[in-house]
């Protein structure tokens, strides 16, 4: 996540709750959920406050 992309987040982070629906067998969970929490580490995000939800291949909530 670059400078950017945290600033944006932590100045609006108050605003969400995060609800983040992946699948391991996803190529853009796979690509894209380290970015996400790298973004949320360095915003200060608090972890709890992200719900991570894994879903099959049938993108049904596990």
């Amino acid at each position: 996540a670059d400078a950017a992309a945290v600033q944006a987040f932590t100045a609006r982070a108050k605003q969400f709750s995060v609800i983040v629906y992946a699948g391991t067998w996803c190529h853009d969970s796979q690509n894209l959920l380290p970015v996400f929490f790298r973004l949320v580490d360095k915003s200060g995000y608090p972890l709890d406050k992200v719900k991570l939800v894994g879903v099959d291949r049938n993108k049904k909530a596990l």
